[in-house]
């Protein structure tokens, strides 16, 4: 694969992506707390740990080598790069009142940190499962 392909990819993935986020953000509006943005959050984390742990197992032979690494670029860095982004993260967290902005990034990376490894391990067993 080419680097122009491998940008057209991202870039054509991106735009999707960032566009889905923008239409499902625009659904969930007038609530002190972004519940889109964490959903979408949640979701694209979650998505984004079943494509690569199906790319990087068993199942992910089947595919050629090419097919992984456009699925890799236009899915994983593309599409969820742009519907789970840091800076919407935080775009949300500052029109939060101050109290609500700190307990919401608080959670989250503390949510993040402490999951992150049990969620790697169950997301494993149910892979082998399915192969």
């Amino acid at each position: 694969m080419t680097a122009k392909q491998s940008w057209t990819l991202v870039f054509l993935g991106a735009a999707m992506g960032a566009a889905s986020r923008v239409g499902l953000g625009s659904l969930w509006q007038g609530s002190t707390i972004p519940w889109a943005y964490v959903l979408i959050n949640l979701w694209g984390a979650f998505a984004l740990a079943v494509l690569y742990g199906a790319l990087a197992g068993e199942g992910g032979q089947v595919l050629a080598a090419k097919h992984q690494q456009a699925l890799r670029l236009s899915v994983g860095t593309g599409f969820m790069g742009g519907f789970t982004t840091y800076s919407s993260f935080m775009l949300q967290v500052f029109k939060l009142p101050a109290h609500l902005a700190f307990s919401y990034a608080l959670g989250s990376l503390v949510a993040g940190s402490r999951y992150r490894g049990d969620f790697e391990e169950r997301l494993k067993k149910v892979l082998k499962e399915i192969n």
